[in-house]
């Protein structure tokens, strides 16, 4: 499944996706996310299990503060470095090391501001 602005809204009742501050999309098939940056207003999004393979998707969505992607096919966490409101980031990326995730916090990807909860060692 895509993830477009439509079904976006088809998910949150028909609201207008962008006044729509959080979006609940946990086990819906999501292979692909398109268009996300449309929802302006969003700062809650929960896309855990699903089927992402990555977060580039993420970098426009400046105003997240709380972003889970546990259980998805990630390997990068790409996209996130742009989210300077974020505080709360559960990745539990089954798909990256611990290496890996050191990686990403020297790398600048993960910032002193956000929070890991959960992420999986392999």
């Amino acid at each position: 499944m895509r993830l477009t602005p439509a079904e976006v809204s088809a998910l949150a009742g028909g609201k207008d996706v962008k006044t729509l501050t959080r979006l609940e999309a946990k086990g819906k098939g999501i292979e692909q996310v398109l268009d996300l940056d449309v929802c302006t207003s969003l700062k809650g999004l929960n896309l855990s299990q699903n089927s992402l393979a990555n977060a580039t998707f993420l970098a426009d969505m400046k105003k997240l503060v709380w972003l889970n992607l546990a259980e998805n096919h990630l390997t990068s966490l790409d996209g996130v470095q742009n989210l300077s409101q974020l505080k709360v980031l559960r990745p539990a990326m089954v798909s990256i090391s611990f290496r890996t995730a050191a990686a990403l916090a020297i790398a600048g990807l993960v910032k002193p501001h956000i929070t890991l909860v959960v992420l999986q060692v392999l």
